[in-house]
């Protein structure tokens, strides 16, 4: 037997998947009893890999060569006469994946659940009916590059999906990073050896700590790590953040406000209360290049920094000090 993924869900529950076992899924409870789980149909060698989670407390495997199967185990973990299997594969109708050949799942921020495979990304935009009359089909999301339509990165291998703070996609190919906005239809970044200090384009491993933004990039000849402009933000609080503080003469970087509520208005004041600048966070962090809307770095002083949510319900507000 071999542990091929394990992963605790939001109750401390340890999920892991085993290949080549009689029983491929055992769970560790937060009370340190084990549970073990076997679906109602045959699994090529019993092989179950990669683990997610979804906001419905349904669990999603990667069944290699014959797609995904999603488990709902109903209202009570222990009592198995309730449970539900469904097996989704590359057939319109049971799974419409793009192909069978799934290397990983992620859920985003939206509660979609995002497939990345040999042919590219799919996603189940409505998790939650799988196991409904209607069933829920995966769904490639459709791009345009060139004046041409086609799948997003459907000719790529794409190895591992992560979500930033601000719900955006970072994804792992055999062609380099690549970054999409949270809905998949417009590409950010692109790094290659070509145009980043990545040592290959392989990728074979990725993971982001949302509380920094910093994205951990491993690939077939070693690991780097990138610090993207997006960090997680809270939902009822506020207490932003500024670095560099002061910003010394010799400065001429980004400027990052952080700890501010998550896509909060950002508005940067002079003392006197004139408007030098305006964005909106990337979930909890928003980033400034200095710079008034006269394309001018802002002159010696003390500004203050307000965030605000959408509704104006929380606010908050901080100094920063700039120095000519």
């Amino acid at each position: 037997m071999k542990a091929a993924d394990i992963e605790f869900d939001r109750y401390g529950n340890m999920w892991v998947s085993n290949i080549g076992a009689l029983v491929p899924i055992c769970v560790r409870k937060a009370d340190g009893t084990w549970l073990e789980f076997e679906p109602p149909f045959t699994l090529s060698q019993n092989w179950l890999t990669g683990i997610a989670f979804d906001e419905y407390n349904q669990v999603w495997f990667i069944a290699p060569r014959q797609g995904v199967m999603v488990y709902n185990y109903g209202a009570d973990l222990d009592n198995t006469s309730d449970d539900q299997y469904k097996l989704l594969n590359n057939v319109p109708g049971t799974g419409g994946l793009p192909t069978l050949a799934v290397n990983c799942i992620t859920e985003d921020k939206d509660g979609t659940m995002w497939v990345g495979t040999e042919a590219g990304v799919a996603v189940f935009y409505c998790p939650g009916d799988e196991f409904s009359q209607y069933g829920c089909d995966a769904q490639q999301i459709v791009v345009n590059s060139g004046g041409y339509n086609g799948y997003l990165l459907g000719t790529e291998n794409v190895k591992q999906i992560v979500v930033d703070g601000a719900n955006q996609k970072w994804v792992a190919t055999d062609d380099g990073v690549w970054l999409f906005s949270a809905d998949g239809t417009q590409q950010i970044l692109h790094f290659t050896v070509d145009n980043s200090p990545l040592f290959s384009n392989f990728i074979n491993a990725m993971a982001i700590d949302n509380s920094t933004g910093e994205v951990y990039i491993g690939t077939d000849n070693g690991m780097l790590v990138y610090r993207s402009d997006a960090t997680d933000g809270s939902n009822s609080t506020c207490g932003p953040q500024v670095f560099p503080n002061p910003v010394r003469e010799t400065y001429d970087g980004p400027i990052a406000i952080k700890g501010v509520l998550e896509n909060a208005d950002v508005k940067i004041t002079d003392a006197n209360g004139t408007l030098i600048y305006k964005t909106k966070a990337l979930g909890g962090q928003a980033i400034w290049d200095g710079k008034g809307y006269d394309g001018h770095r802002a002159k010696t002083g003390v500004y203050l920094v307000w965030a605000a949510s959408s509704d104006a319900s929380v606010t908050c507000i901080t100094k920063l000090l700039i120095v000519n």
